[in-house]
């Protein structure tokens, strides 16, 4: 391992040990990670819940459920990737904003004939590979935002910046004090610096990123992020409440 990627690992594993005893054992999930791998698992493209927004977390989750389904047989002919897209739209039944003039801008011809054929996969599989087949010269992708599935280039979608929030009153001292009153700054701050450790380190205003900001406010942590980073986060902080216990 290289000295970097062991300094950095080194610094999370520390931060851990200041928090509450859930984090302690979290030490070795740090330790586990390989050289250039984040600890937070790739969660598709599921969105991280508002639960100030109802509708648009119920629209989501019907979004998510209907690309999970599987379709036995799809196949594509010569087709014009942006045939192939309109297809799929009706096949699912989704509503599919494609942003042509970012993906132009990143080499991808919306009339580019499309040829594969894929047996018993989920429309999200049959999805991505037509953004992989796009002849993009850079990262393609979607995120769904109230139930609508945008696509666009990697960069355009990152932003997007979305605020969500985590209560981790149970990741820090069990006797929290009541909202209003002061809150122990060394654990919070130990988390929050957890937290921009691991999950896109750089994209956080803390380490010169233009994106994400992170503050803890009342037992909670206030997030500022993309939507895929915005998983992470909920992965990290699940992986901490369940660490992979030690060898």
């Amino acid at each position: 391992m290289r000295r970097g990627s062991m300094a950095s690992f080194a610094l999370v594993a520390g931060l851990f040990c200041g928090l509450a005893v859930h984090l302690g054992a979290a030490r070795s999930l740090a330790d586990e990670m390989p050289s250039g791998v984040s600890s937070t698992p790739d969660d598709s493209h599921v969105p991280v819940e508002d639960p100030t927004n109802p509708a648009g977390a119920a629209a989501d989750a019907a979004t998510v459920a209907k690309l999970a389904e599987v379709t036995k047989d799809i196949r594509f002919a010569n087709a014009p990737l942006s045939k192939a897209i309109d297809s799929l739209r009706v096949a699912t039944g989704l509503n599919i904003v494609v942003d042509w003039g970012m993906l132009r801008s990143a080499g991808v011809d919306p009339t580019a004939a499309v040829n594969f054929q894929l047996q018993d996969v989920s429309y999200d599989r049959v999805l991505q590979t037509l953004l992989q087949l796009s002849g993009a010269n850079t990262d393609v992708d979607y995120e769904i935002r109230d139930g609508i599935v945008f696509i666009s280039t990697g960069d355009s979608l990152q932003q997007h910046a979305i605020t969500r929030v985590y209560a981790v009153k149970d990741l820090l001292d069990p006797a929290m004090p009541a909202s209003g009153q002061a809150e122990p700054a060394g654990p919070a701050d130990d988390l929050i610096k957890a937290v921009e450790a691991v999950v896109a380190p750089d994209s956080w205003r803390d380490n010169g990123g233009a994106v994400g900001q992170c503050q803890f406010l009342h037992g909670e942590l206030v997030v500022l992020q993309t939507p895929r980073n915005q998983r992470q986060v909920a992965h990290f902080l699940d992986q901490l409440r369940h660490p992979i216990p030690a060898d």
